[in-house]
């Protein structure tokens, strides 16, 4: 369960980043695979514990294997680093195509 929605959630962000005038269509499942193939998604996250590099590397090949996305595990030593980012970005006016698809 935790998974399918890790996996929905990293297309759905790429749909949204994607295009920021088109509103996807969340009920079309298909075109939300289909707009996402190709695309890399950059997922921050906390890289001090094996186990979980090892689930977003596997999360990584699970996303590449069944919707053909990237994904690229950025690798940080503190989430406030990220937000930071994002804060950042959005202050400058920057409300879509950031650096940051996915924090945890």
């Amino acid at each position: 369960m935790l998974r399918a929605l890790v996996w929905r959630a990293v297309l759905i962000m790429l749909l949204f980043s994607a295009s920021a005038t088109a509103e996807p269509q969340l009920s079309n499942w298909s075109a939300i695979k289909e707009s996402a193939k190709g695309q890399t998604v950059y997922w921050y996250a906390w890289a001090g514990e094996p186990a979980i590099n090892d689930y977003i590397a596997w999360v990584g090949e699970q996303v590449k294997r069944r919707y053909g996305v990237t994904l690229q595990h950025v690798k940080i030593s503190d989430t406030a680093d990220a937000v930071s980012k994002v804060v950042a970005e959005k202050a400058a006016g920057r409300l879509s195509g950031g650096v940051v698809d996915l924090l945890w």
